[in-house]
């Protein structure tokens, strides 16, 4: 009895070293290391100049580098071939911040390939007017303009998830592109029309209070209450595919979907209500690595 009592706590002891030294493991490869995930999303009416369109999906780089003046990342855009690259913020470590790795990630893009951008919750502080500054020298932030990309009679378009009422302009954009694709930082609750309305309308009149991340869907804002535009991709991060992870188990918690969040909301693809959602899992990881980061 002594012997087996033994065994199975020996057993237990292996078993938690063997998951901590995986979920260690996991932590730094997934921040250390630039790995793709190919997707295909299925769009209805899709254009014909549209079929095969690659979008590649960057997010929650947090001040990483990777390789010196991010030659690495520099060589997975490269010879991806994409047709344009999209960041769904937190270019930023909010805790350290440093403009440099980012600065580096601008010179090192293909010319000619669109770039795309909305910022993050970590983007907000001292720096944040020279972030804008150094995205602004290559690439374009839809939370203030879309991007429109025509092909074969056809057109795409890159925008925000909503734009301010008086914003005629970008709305119209919106309203006559064929495909819209919406860059967010954190996702919604839900993807379906009624649902994201009847939020965001709760959440902007239940507070007047400044909005700290002007891209984040369900954070109060002083200005009047925007549009949502109809989009059929919605591009997001924040998750980091689950801050806290366990090998086989999955996520355990993710900032803004709490304790043990489905699979799809943390990462990869889902759709409802007509619309797809695509998170990404982030290349990096704060400072301060937790909950609520």
């Amino acid at each position: 009895m002594w012997r087996n009592g033994l065994s199975g706590k020996v057993l237990v002891a292996v078993l938690l070293a063997l998951t901590a030294i995986s979920a260690s493991w996991s932590f730094y490869a997934d921040n250390n290391f630039v790995r793709t995930r190919i997707t295909s999303v299925p769009v209805e009416a899709l254009p014909s100049g549209f079929d095969g369109y690659r979008i590649l999906h960057i997010s929650d780089l947090h001040g990483r580098r990777f390789g010196r003046e991010q030659k690495r990342l520099a060589g997975v855009v490269r010879s991806s071939g994409v047709d344009a690259v999209v960041f769904t913020g937190d270019f930023l470590d909010r805790e350290s911040p440093d403009l440099r790795p980012i600065a580096e990630l601008m010179r090192v893009l293909p010319e000619g390939t669109p770039f795309v951008y909305v910022l993050g919750n970590s983007d907000v502080g001292q720096l944040s007017s020279s972030l804008a500054d150094t995205l602004a020298s290559r690439g374009t932030d839809v939370s203030e303009r879309p991007v429109v990309i025509k092909r074969g009679g056809a057109s795409l378009a890159f925008t925000s998830m909503t734009y301010d009422k008086s914003d005629q302009s970008a709305l119209q954009t919106v309203a006559t592109a064929d495909v819209v694709v919406a860059l967010t930082h954190e996702q919604p609750s839900s993807l379906d029309s009624a649902v994201l309305d009847s939020e965001m309308r709760g959440v902007f009149k239940a507070t007047a209070a400044p909005s700290t991340d002007p891209n984040a869907i369900g954070r109060p804002s002083a200005s009047p209450l925007p549009t949502l535009v109809d989009f059929d991709l919605l591009l997001a991060g924040h998750t980091h595919g689950g801050q806290f992870r366990l090998p086989l188990l999955g996520a355990l918690y993710a900032p803004g979907l709490g304790f043990l969040p489905p699979a799809d909301r943390v990462q990869g693809l889902r759709t409802e209500g007509g619309r797809a959602q695509f998170v990404s899992t982030g290349l990096g990881a704060t400072s301060t690595e937790g909950f609520g980061s």
